[in-house]
């Protein structure tokens, strides 16, 4: 029973692994559909040897600041202990520091005669058969995965993948601006041209009631520069509106997916389910209609010639009663 219990917690918990990968997946491919993946370069270069130590090495261990597959190797090699057979060979042992073992046994080698062995002369040996040998120095290179040795300062070229900090895909903040500018495009046009008519408009009125050079043109001048700035931040806060809820529309999307995800466990639906979402967003056009006349003109010559014309018309019939040719002021 206790056996068939830890069987049915240890696949619970695989299951639970199983599962959480499946979301760690749908997550990732929801996240790179609707915010972009980072686009990645290589950039090439050579092995830097300037933070070389051999004090930090280890035979076989991975090579700091290069691929996997390069490996640190100890090239000054190590002991065999070898008993040597002659004196030239023991001569070549005694040295401790060739490697080939010998003199760090404390063995030691005597010779007779001029001539090397098997020529004349004697040789004889005693001491033991050596450790190995003890190196001196360790000569530390790095090994590449195809087995070739690099020796310190040699050129070894090594490529390095890094994000340039763009992203592929997703909605990042140009397309965001992209959709509010492309409604300042359409209405900051029409409120240019109605604040020229506008403008127009005013200077024939006060022209024609020849206040042209008052104040009260210069006080009509600024009413229509106060209502165009006015007007243009309407704009702005219409386009700014727009993008905002572009914006929201996004992240309800996105969670839309998410939640997708979570019900089904189902990386491939979800993802499905975001990558339609991401290309219906993606075209999506800003509601734009005309705008109807924002611009708020003074009848000035209008007015004025009212007034005039009343004004003759009162002389006139004045002039008909009396019957006299003064002019009345």
């Amino acid at each position: 029973m206790v056996d068939m219990q830890k069987e049915q917690a240890t696949e619970a918990r695989q299951k639970e692994t199983d599962r959480q990968a499946r979301i760690d997946k749908g997550l990732a491919s929801i996240k790179a559909a609707f915010e972009g993946s980072p686009v990645m370069a290589t950039k090439t270069g050579s092995y830097d040897w300037s933070n070389f130590n051999n004090a930090q090495k280890t035979a076989g261990g991975q090579a700091a600041g290069l691929p996997s597959g390069y490996t640190y190797v100890n090239t000054a090699g190590g002991g065999t202990a070898v008993v040597p057979t002659s004196s030239v060979q023991a001569q070549g042992y005694t040295g401790g520091g060739s490697g080939h073992g010998g003199a760090s046994g404390g063995a030691t080698y005597s010779q007779t005669g001029t001539g090397r062995a098997g020529d004349q002369g004697s040789f004889s040996y005693t001491g033991g058969t050596g450790s190995g040998g003890t190196v001196n120095t360790a000569k530390w290179a790095v090994k590449g995965p195809d087995g070739k040795i690099y020796q310190p300062g040699e050129v070894i070229p090594t490529s390095e993948e890094y994000a340039t900090g763009e992203t592929s895909g997703g909605f990042d903040d140009a397309f965001y601006d992209k959709f509010k500018q492309s409604i300042l495009d359409y209405y900051m046009p029409q409120v240019e041209d109605q604040y020229g008519k506008a403008k127009d408009q005013t200077t024939y009125g006060l022209a024609r009631a020849g206040t042209l050079q008052s104040s009260a043109a210069t006080d009509e001048a600024a009413r229509l520069a106060k209502e165009n700035e006015l007007n243009r931040a309407n704009v702005v806060s219409q386009a700014d509106t727009g993008a905002a809820g572009l914006k929201s529309r996004v992240a309800q999307e996105q969670a839309k997916a998410e939640s997708t995800l979570y019900a089904t466990e189902n990386p491939d639906v979800a993802t499905n389910q975001a990558l339609a979402a991401v290309k219906d967003v993606s075209v999506a056009q800003p509601e734009l209609t005309p705008l109807g006349q924002i611009f708020q003109t003074a009848l000035i010559g209008g007015a004025n010639a009212y007034t005039g014309a009343r004004n003759q018309n009162l002389i006139n019939q004045y002039k008909k009663k009396t019957g006299s040719g003064t002019t009345v002021v």
